[in-house]
């Protein structure tokens, strides 16, 4: 039996926002229909439990303009209104919200306070169109991604580039800490040391020093 992961959504005029909650992602699967179906399937957790979601929206979309971005944590969907407009809820009909669609208030204004998408911090987010994924858009080949599923699949969010220079950088701070162990090598030098080569990795790439963030946490 399926699972079902928690959604968050907000709205501008001409925009929905929906934010599927569900870590580490595998084999995800989005599908937009213009009538305003949304449906989302995913395995997830240790035994690859399977997540379900069919979403019937309130009013039409526009799925050429509609993106998507799948992280490492949640798939954020920029879904566009067919016309502009702000909708009363979520769901289409009459019946009680389900529990697990909650409003997204990191991301919400009041109507009157609408300035558009201008107004949201999107951290530099990469998008897919839903309008290229053909369809059933399987998150694993979409737009030169990677392998969208967690960070078990592929590269994680990241290109393996990345990922090396990721795990370059982790193996260097190890080497430093070594050093201080063994050989008592003064703290001037330590902190030095890591200043550079957090300084080389960022003229790169500053997803890199997330990546690597990312790479401690997970093997520490």
């Amino acid at each position: 039996m399926s699972r079902v992961p928690e959604v968050k959504w907000a709205q501008r005029a001409d925009k929905v926002f929906i934010t599927v909650l569900l870590p580490d992602s595998k084999n995800a699967k989005v599908n937009l229909e213009p009538e305003g179906v949304f449906t989302f399937s995913a395995s997830a957790g240790a035994e690859n439990n399977l997540y379900e979601i069919k979403l019937d929206l309130f009013d039409k979309v526009n799925v050429e303009e509609s993106k998507i971005n799948i992280g490492v944590r949640s798939i954020f969907c920029i879904l566009e209104k067919a016309e502009k407009g702000w909708w009363k809820k979520l769901l289409r009909g009459d019946g009680k919200t389900p529990h697990y669609i909650k409003v997204d208030w990191d991301k919400w204004v009041d109507e009157d306070e609408d300035n558009g998408v201008g107004d949201l911090d999107l951290g530099g987010m990469d998008f897919s169109n839903f309008g290229g994924m053909g369809g059933m858009g399987a998150m694993g080949g979409m737009g030169g991604m990677g392998a969208m599923g967690g960070h078990g699949e592929a590269w994680g969010p990241w290109g393996p580039w990345e990922a090396w220079g990721a795990w370059g950088a982790w193996v260097t701070m190890e080497w430093v800490t070594l050093k201080i162990v063994m050989m008592k090598v003064r703290m001037p030098q330590v902190f030095f040391s890591g200043l550079a080569v957090v300084f080389v990795i960022s003229l790169w790439d500053w997803d890199v020093l997330l990546y690597l963030g990312y790479v401690i946490n997970d093997v520490g």
